[in-house]
């Protein structure tokens, strides 16, 4: 397990890089939909589920790599969103990353 960047081994002894991914939940009134959308694709954002909960609001759950939520994530969700989404995550697992 490596926590720094800089303690990184050469690439020829490393064969597999894993990333921590979250389940993410958010929920927002169904006006914001599309922009909630569009900004979890930009983030490598893997879609699990859409259901309404009433007339006017919805509940996605995304998979996410945890550094595209850690920096700006949640004050670009609050601006789509007018400040009317709710967002929560838990850890689920390590993913090996792309080359």
């Amino acid at each position: 397990m490596v926590s720094n960047p800089v303690k990184l081994p050469g690439r020829e002894l490393v064969e597999e890089i894993r990333e921590p991914y979250i389940l993410a939940t958010i929920i927002t009134k169904d006006e914001f939909l599309g922009g909630l959308l569009a900004l979890a694709e930009e983030r490598r954002g893997g879609k699990v589920s859409l259901e309404y909960a009433g007339t006017d609001r919805a509940v996605l759950k995304y998979e996410f790599p945890l550094n595209e939520v850690i920096l700006d994530f949640y004050d670009k969700l609050k601006s789509i969103s007018r400040g009317y989404a709710s967002f929560d995550y838990q850890l689920t697992d390590y993913r090996a990353g792309s080359s």
